[in-house]
């Protein structure tokens, strides 16, 4: 008769122990797929639309502004005038400037209509 006792021990060397489970580690999936370069004329459409998004919401402005000019003697000439502009949702923006000074270009104005994008 073989010794009960090595045959016990040799069992429960042998015997493996169950852990637990490992967790699942997140997934790092990388693609090989090469990315397509924009074209210049896509980014500059991009750039312009996003532009147009943020310029769109401030209703309609007044502004009373003083321009200085220096020319390349270092004299200096003042302008002012008058700016307002009118915000047309899906239209573009209108704007008047009026000059109120100096007398020789007083009620000079400038007209400008800018077009929606889309």
């Amino acid at each position: 008769m073989k010794p009960l006792i090595p045959t016990l021990l040799s069992a429960l060397l042998i015997t493996p122990v169950m852990a637990e489970e490992p967790k699942p580690t997140p997934e790092i999936v990388l693609s090989t797929t090469p990315v397509k370069e924009k074209t210049l004329e896509q980014q500059g459409l991009e750039i312009i639309t996003e532009v147009d998004k943020r310029d769109t919401g401030f209703k309609d402005t007044k502004a009373t502004l003083v321009m200085k000019l220096t020319n390349r003697s270092g004299a200096e000439s003042i302008r002012s005038l008058d700016m307002n502009t009118l915000e047309m949702i899906g239209e573009g923006d209108k704007s008047l400037t009026v000059f109120k000074s100096p007398r020789d270009i007083k009620g000079t104005a400038f007209l400008s209509f800018t077009h929606a994008l889309v």
